[in-house]
């Protein structure tokens, strides 16, 4: 993946769109409202209470560090 240049706003929004069409919008979407910590920080992804909340319980809160890890382990298989 390339290095993200952008912290917020509308291109951040853009990059998560172009990665949910890389891994498939439905994996994605199952992933993130999933019941899980963050991968990066284990912080920040609502826990038991749901996927994309942040640590005060606002919604929808969600980092680019995580939609990378996300997709990373959603991507395909590595042929031998």
């Amino acid at each position: 993946m390339k290095y993200v240049k952008n912290i917020g706003g509308f291109r951040s929004i853009w990059y998560t769109i172009k990665i949910g069409r890389e891994v498939g919008f439905l994996k994605m979407l199952k992933t993130l409202v999933s019941k899980n910590t963050c991968k990066t920080c284990a912080l920040g992804m609502g826990g038991q209470n749901g996927g994309m909340l942040n640590e005060q319980g606002h919604w929808p809160e969600i980092c680019k560090k995580s939609v990378q890890a996300m997709a990373a382990d959603m991507q395909k298989s590595i042929q031998p």
